[in-house]
C-alpha cells in the first residue's frame, strides 16, 4: 500500500483492511476489478442476454448491456473495449451519475485502465456535452461538462499505450481541475478552460454515446470510482492505493 502506514485520517483507515465502501456517503459507485462480472447468453437485446459489471456501492447501478453487438468482454478481471465499427459499452442503470448535486461540483474518479492505440477515446461520460477521454497522443485529456470543454496536456508523456495505469481525476468546489497518475500529481504543459463546467454526469463506461464508434476508448477498464465530493489527500491516496494494489501496481 505504497507506505501509507496504518493510521486513520478523515475517519478512513489508511492500512491493509481499507476499501472504497469506507469512503462513505460519498462514494456513488464502484465497479471493482475481478468481482461482480456476468455474460448471460440469450436472446439478443434481452435481459437473459444482459452483461453486467455489478456496482459495489449498494446502490443498484450496475453497468449493462444486453445487445451483442455493443459487449465489451470480460477477460481476466477486466473489461477489454475494442475500437470497431460498432461502439462496445456498458451503460449505467437508472439514472445517469450526477456530480455537482450536492450544492457544488466538487467530484472525483478514480479509473485503472489501460490504452491500446493512441486514439479519442471517450472512457466515462454522457452524450457529447460530459465526457472524460484521451486526445489522440500520449500526453493529452480531454473533459467536457455542460458546455465547457478541457483539452490538458501534461509533461513526461503520462499516457502510452499497453501501460495500466491508475488516473485520479477531481473537481473542486471553485471547478478546477487536478489530474493524478498513480497518486501524483501531474504537471500541466497547457491547460484550455481550466475551470470545469458544471455537473459532469456519467451514464456510460467504455464510450460517452451509443453508436458513436469515433470516439469508442480501445483498452481495458479495470476499476472505477466515482465520488461526488474532492477527497481528502489521505483518503484520496488509500483509495487510489488500493485500485493500484488490485491491478497489481
Amino acid at each position: 500500500m505504497l507506505g501509507l502506514g496504518n493510521s486513520i485520517i478523515s475517519g478512513v483507515a489508511l492500512g491493509s483492511d481499507f476499501t472504497p465502501t469506507d469512503l462513505g456517503s460519498t462514494l456513488l459507485a464502484w465497479y471493482q476489478f475481478n468481482t461482480g462480472q456476468t455474460n448471460l447468453s440469450g436472446t439478443d437485446g434481452n435481459a437473459d442476454n444482459e452483461m453486467k459489471w455489478a456496482v459495489q456501492s449498494g446502490n443498484g447501478r450496475h453497468a449493462t448491456q444486453r445487445t451483442d453487438a455493443e459487449k465489451p468482454s470480460f477477460t481476466s478481471g477486466y473489461v477489454d473495449f475494442e475500437d470497431t465499427s460498432v461502439s462496445d459499452h456498458l451503460e449505467i442503470q437508472g439514472t445517469a451519475i450526477e456530480l455537482g448535486t450536492n450544492g457544488s461540483d466538487a467530484c472525483t474518479i478514480i479509473i485503472a485502465l489501460r490504452r491500446e492505440s493512441e486514439g479519442t477515446d471517450r472512457f466515462l461520460g454522457q452524450a457529447t456535452q460530459e465526457f472524460m477521454g484521451f486526445v489522440g497522443n500520449d500526453t493529452s485529456l480531454q473533459t467536457r461538462s455542460a458546455s465547457t470543454q478541457s483539452t490538458n496536456a501534461f509533461a513526461d508523456n503520462p499516457f502510452p499505450i499497453n501501460e495500466v495505469l491508475v488516473l485520479t481525476y477531481t473537481i473542486d468546489g471553485d471547478r478546477h481541475q487536478s489530474f493524478y497518475k498513480n497518486n501524483s500529481e501531474l504537471t500541466f504543459t497547457s491547460e484550455s478552460n481550466p475551470l470545469a463546467g458544471t455537473q459532469l454526469d456519467i451514464a456510460f463506461i467504455g464510450h460517452h454515446k451509443n453508436n458513436d464508434s469515433a470516439n469508442s476508448f480501445d483498452g481495458r477498464i479495470y476499476e472505477v470510482i466515482i465520488c461526488d465530493t474532492v477527497l481528502s489527500d489521505a483518503d484520496r491516496q488509500a483509495a487510489t492505493s488500493y485500485v493500484m494494489s488490485s491491478v497489481g501496481l
